[in-house]
């Protein structure tokens, strides 16, 4: 790099590590301006900030989001290979998420079918009311059971028992 600055090319942005004296190694970066006199390099200037912190902080960022990673992956294959129907819905009802035991329950051939769609219309019309209340209990950060009967979209009725509970943000909010 420094070769490079003697050539006359502007070297803006370097990033390298240094070992200080006591054996600790530093990351900098900074930029080498060289002067000439005569056509020749006179002076090599260096301008070197310490970003030892910041690259500290970036590495366990990294490894932070890698654990996420893994442990977002590893309870999704828990919630999709369980036998049992998990869903999700938003406050109005509408269907965001559902592993394959639900979808197969409710006789949905995938996710993008039936996401963003209302669960009610397949709840029998003798528990909507009951299933809609259930839902707004949630809304409000109750929880509850309920039996219930669907029409699967085709055509098969089933008993079914849910238990559900809100879904909180960082900030509390259902």
């Amino acid at each position: 790099t420094l070769s490079r600055a003697v050539s006359g090319e502007q070297v803006d942005r370097l990033e390298t590590t240094f070992l200080t004296k006591e054996g600790k190694s530093v990351t900098v970066e900074g930029s080498i301006v060289c002067r000439y006199e005569a056509g020749k390099p006179s002076t090599i200037t260096c301008f070197f900030r310490d970003i030892t912190e910041r690259k500290l902080a970036e590495l366990a960022s990294k490894q932070a989001e890698g654990a996420l990673v893994a442990s977002e992956n590893r309870l999704r294959t828990i919630i999709e290979t369980e036998p049992e129907c998990v869903k999700t819905l938003d406050l109005d009802g509408n269907l965001l998420q559902m592993n394959s035991a639900g979808l197969a329950m409710i006789e949905a051939d995938s996710l993008d079918a039936v996401a963003g769609q209302s669960i009610y219309p397949l709840v029998t019309p003798e528990y909507r009311d009951q299933f809609k209340e259930l839902t707004e209990k949630i809304a409000r950060g109750g929880s509850g059971t309920l039996e219930f009967q669907i029409v699967g979209l085709k055509g098969t009725r089933r008993w079914l028992e849910t238990h559900a509970v809100p879904l909180r943000t960082a900030n509390n909010e259902v």
